[in-house]
């Protein structure tokens, strides 16, 4: 790392709490899809010596992600003599 990243890290390390790890936003987006940890956004944050706020993102080591609720799928366009039935959440042939 050069440049500001080094200064970036440092600083954000001086800012996570106990048992916590703050990332920058571009350090988080790299490692998101891999961490089951409970994230907090900390939002657009001003760092000492750091000319722009970075957004940062609060990882809380040994607490578990909690998961997110599915959502239901939405519907495409029927398929010719077709029709959406909500109540089984798929697609039926029409009746005569």
């Amino acid at each position: 790392m050069m440049g500001d990243g080094i200064n970036i890290a440092a600083r954000l390390e001086g800012i996570a709490k106990p048992g916590a790890i703050c990332l920058s936003e571009d350090a988080y987006r790299q490692v998101s899809g891999r961490l089951d940890m409970e994230v907090t956004d900390l939002g657009a944050t001003q760092l000492k010596n750091i000319s722009r706020p970075i957004r940062a993102y609060s990882l809380q080591v040994g607490v578990p992600a909690q998961a997110k609720p599915a959502q239901p799928a939405t519907p495409t366009a029927p398929a010719k003599g077709r029709r959406w039935l909500p109540s089984s959440g798929r697609w039926s042939r029409r009746s005569s």
